[in-house]
């Protein structure tokens, strides 16, 4: 962890509202295509 810690850029805080004006949010986490059952 030392070596990739040393390797990595500076930490940034996650935005409070998901997407922006090029990527809107299509529907909040985690989503249908994850809450749809295998056929």
């Amino acid at each position: 962890m030392e070596r990739m810690a040393a390797r990595a850029s500076a930490q940034v805080a996650a935005l409070k509202v998901p997407g922006n004006a090029e990527f809107p949010a299509i529907e909040p986490a985690p989503g249908r295509y994850v809450k749809a059952k295998e056929a």
